[in-house]
């Protein structure tokens, strides 16, 4: 009877134990980012984790580096619109012990988002990936946890399900945007962890509803999306509701875009990573459920523009990337590929140090700039809200 007791107890130890199928780090810097490999080449690749991609995505530079060619090529529909896309058949990734295998990966050029977020993007994971297994995020430990069924995860306490559609391999969430002239609008959003925004209302919503009169100040700022680069207008609500969820003073953007997954009507929009990662989430795409809890992010301030710039990494230098008219930063000069060689008197060659430098709301800031021409430039600007 003790050795009966003894080898329940391991078979039920057993199942506790493998019931977890796998357990991956992550880094949250705006998106989610995951260790990848290839089997059989020795290197770590960087993917980002994205609910947004109907399928996998590899940076061409990477592809060449690996020997990985492609196969065929393909139309498909982004957000720039319909375009070629070339594709490696029938490939294999591996994230911590699983191989993913029979992917069909799209080969694109990376390097510009790269440059934008200030990591080398080697590539993208989506639904041909995700919807394999049960995905646990755990932002307070930054790991992934992968299961077979969402039963297997040992506890659920706190979390939230939810009923969701899928819009071509891509969740879709229902939000109320509430506007300072009183009025409240409902729409459906695909939810998008690899947009790194907020909220993105797509033109015909846009239209529709004559969002552009709903903002007392609004900015006019370039996005970059995988193939091309899109204008938007970016205004401040009064509040966004998501599935019982109440965030105040959420920047949202306007797309301006006439082709592409932004024009389109059967939708109001996208729901970036900006909101997305405020919560702790189980996706369980075989029974369409989400399940939400807040995380250590979710009270998060949300980012306000401060200067009328971006920055981005360029050749292993900080540049200035898009500039926004009429604002003080265009008023005195600065221009697109300016390089930075300090700001405070402090210089920097990773991104995330000196937009924390830009975060400092009131104070005013002096950029040490060298222009196109060579020459070096001082400019004073201060820190105030641009919405």
């Amino acid at each position: 009877m003790r050795y009966y007791f003894l080898l329940v107890l391991f078979i039920s130890s057993t199942i506790i134990a493998t019931s977890q199928v796998a357990s991956i780090p992550f880094e949250k810097e705006g998106l989610v980012y995951i260790p990848v490999e290839v089997p059989e080449k020795n290197e770590s690749l960087t993917f980002v984790f994205d609910t947004g991609a109907s399928t996998a995505v590899m940076d061409k530079t990477a592809a060449t580096r690996l020997g990985i060619k492609a196969d065929t090529k393909q139309y498909a529909t982004g957000a720039s619109g319909s375009q070629e896309y070339e594709i490696a058949l029938d490939r294999t990734i591996r994230i911590e012990n699983l191989d993913f295998d029979k992917l069909n990966i799209v080969l694109v050029d990376l390097q510009e988002l790269s440059n934008r977020s200030g990591i080398q993007i080697d590539g993208i994971i989506g639904y041909d990936v995700i919807r394999r297994y049960v995905t646990e995020f755990d932002f307070a430990n930054k790991k992934l946890h992968l299961y077979n069924n969402t039963k297997d995860i040992n506890d659920i306490t706190g979390y939230t399900a939810h009923k969701i559609r899928m819009s071509n391999a891509i969740p879709m969430v229902t939000l109320d945007c509430a506007f300072k002239d009183g009025t409240t609008i409902s729409g459906d959003f695909l939810f998008d962890s690899g947009a790194n925004l907020g909220i993105l209302f797509n033109t015909p919503f846009v239209k529709k509803h004559q969002l552009k009169d709903k903002f007392d100040t609004s900015i006019t700022i370039s996005s970059r999306g995988l193939t091309a680069t899109t204008t938007s207008i970016v205004g401040l609500t009064k509040e966004v509701s998501l599935l019982g969820n109440t965030f105040s003073g959420v920047p949202v953007s306007l797309s301006q875009s006439k082709q592409g997954v932004s024009s389109r009507t059967d939708f109001a929009g996208i729901l970036g990573a900006d909101i997305i990662n405020r919560f702790d989430m189980i996706l369980d795409y075989k029974k369409k459920k989400l399940y939400l809890k807040p995380s250590v992010y979710y009270k998060d301030a949300f980012d306000i523009p401060l200067v009328g710039f971006t920055i981005k990494k360029s050749d292993q230098k900080i540049v200035i990337g898009d500039v926004i008219q009429g604002t003080e930063a265009a008023q005195k000069g600065i221009q697109s590929g300016d390089e930075i060689h300090s700001i405070n008197n402090v210089s920097h060659v990773d991104l995330k140090s000196y937009r924390e430098l830009l975060k400092k709301e009131g104070q005013t800031i002096q950029l040490v700039l060298k222009k196109a021409s060579g020459k070096e430039e001082v400019i004073e600007l201060k820190l105030e809200r641009l919405l």
